[in-house]
């Protein structure tokens, strides 16, 4: 008999299609443990396609997406 310690959930059963990394996973996507992609869950489903896949997050700044865009607030 395989001990109780050994439960896995379906989580454990994905990978990472980029790298093939175990998943973690949130409310709202599936976070790769090791390339920090990260993949939409759509109506409970993952969306485990790396063109649906949102880029790592940033280990620098602040995360609130403030980015340049290019166009000058000035005249």
């Amino acid at each position: 008999m395989p001990p109780a310690a050994q439960t896995k959930t379906w989580t454990d059963l994905l990978a990472c299609p980029a790298c093939r990394a175990g998943l973690n996973e949130s409310a709202t996507e599936l976070t790769c443990r090791a390339c920090g992609r990260r993949y939409p869950i759509a109506d409970g489903i993952p969306q485990l396609m790396l063109e649906d896949a949102k880029p790592p997050a940033e280990a620098s700044g602040s995360g609130s997406g403030d980015r340049p865009t290019g166009k000058d607030s000035g005249t």
